[in-house]
């Protein structure tokens, strides 16, 4: 393109042409994506409503039973336990694959130089095949572990923030605490 063709018409039409076929599909394109964004805001309130009064109703129900929340407090507790153990087990797994790849993980460097070359690499890939093998499961395992990890402790956290809040000032009432003759034994 030179500057001679910016005086012909036929550049100018083209110009003006593309500016109105470009001013109509972003138009279009705009209320899609608004219609869309508007709907999924939508859902997201309508849902958090319902979690919101799925909660008040937890809430009210962990009030007026003791057992309910016995029941709350011991499952909070069994997820942090499992999402300690998920924790150990991935670290146990990562440990293993950094332990397997210094001790057994490559061919020590004197050993490479008396090997002729197509047994060398015959042998050397076998090992980097079970290397590998190796490696690969215990990644899944690790990843798999720490993932539940997460999860697990996601919904201890849920547990407690509804007890949390279902005891909120349940226990303030000063005829509760124990007076200091029940403490000394007197």
């Amino acid at each position: 393109m030179t500057l001679n063709d910016l005086t012909t018409p036929s550049w100018w039409l083209t110009t003006v042409a593309g500016a109105i076929v470009l001013k109509i599909v972003s138009d279009y394109t705009r209320m899609g994506i608004e219609k869309l964004l508007s709907k999924g805001l939508s859902a997201w309130s309508s849902r958090s409503q319902r979690a919101r009064e799925r909660f008040a109703l937890d809430v009210a129900r962990l009030r007026i039973s003791r057992e309910l929340r016995e029941i709350y407090f011991q499952r909070e507790s069994r997820h942090r336990s499992l999402s300690i153990y998920t924790l150990l087990v991935s670290i146990f797994c990562i440990s293993m694959v950094v332990v397997y790849d210094l001790t057994a993980g490559g061919p020590s460097l004197a050993a490479l130089a008396n090997v002729p070359a197509l047994t060398f690499r015959a042998a050397l890939s076998t090992k980097v095949a079970v290397l590998a093998l190796f490696n690969f499961c215990f990644g899944v395992i690790a990843g798999a572990g720490f993932s539940a990890s997460l999860a697990n402790l996601f919904i201890a956290q849920i547990y407690s923030r509804t007890l949390t809040a279902a005891t909120k000032g349940m226990f303030s009432d000063t005829s509760i605490v124990v007076g200091a003759s029940d403490v000394t034994g007197k």
